[in-house]
């Protein structure tokens, strides 16, 4: 969701820079980047490659960080005036292997436009903050919230349901009570004063009903 020309220029009217993952949701830019990157035309790319030892899920991963400038790119040239401010291409491969006997690898691939001219250790610095945080965010909601739980997909709906979701998840962040948020949702349920405290950072008047 996060990938739209709308928040795009929302940032930048912030004087700040925007780096989104493509995926198939914006598929005329996805295909040119299928197209024209992979292992074999990345050679000689500007490139930093990051090892990875994960003990804690019992594979070895070794990432590879690329990026180009857009207007070097004549398959992306129509690109530049559709999404504002774009000055670069970020394409990570991963390869994954488990530490056990006769492991396969596991190859992914991301793809990423940008606003800044990015490096290619700013781009694996930025990208590593850019999944932890999405990943602590969604472990969050679906421990707290039991986000994956939840079936509702008519219409709009779903995305209706997401934004609340973040909306309390923030209001309860801010509140003055200590801990995490299962006890400050437990908290509000029990406590008419707390709860009232939640409530009027969204402007509602304190009432006890």
């Amino acid at each position: 969701m996060g990938c739209q020309k709308k928040i795009a220029h929302a940032i930048l009217d912030k004087k700040a820079d925007h780096l989104f993952q493509v995926k198939g949701n914006h598929q005329s830019l996805l295909r040119a980047f299928e197209a024209k990157y992979n292992f074999k035309t990345l050679q000689g790319e500007t490139s930093i490659i990051v090892h990875t030892d994960d003990k804690s899920h019992d594979r070895f991963e070794i990432r590879h960080y690329h990026v180009v400038p857009i207007d070097n790119n004549e398959k992306f040239a129509s690109f530049i005036d559709e999404w504002p401010g774009i000055q670069t291409l970020c394409i990570e491969f991963a390869t994954r292997r488990g530490k056990h006997e006769n492991a396969v690898d596991e190859i992914t691939v991301r793809y990423f436009i940008s606003s800044a001219q990015l490096s290619a250790a700013r781009f694996a610095k930025v990208s590593r903050k850019h999944w932890h945080i999405e990943n602590k965010l969604h472990w969050v909601l679906d421990a707290a919230m039991n986000e994956d739980d939840c079936r509702i997909r008519a219409g709009n709906s779903a995305e209706i349901i997401a934004s609340i979701r973040h909306i309390a998840l923030n209001l309860l962040r801010d509140s003055s009570f200590k801990g995490g948020i299962r006890r400050k949702q437990r908290q509000a349920h029990i406590d008419d004063d707390y709860r009232s405290e939640v409530l009027l950072a969204l402007g509602w008047e304190k009432s006890r009903s």
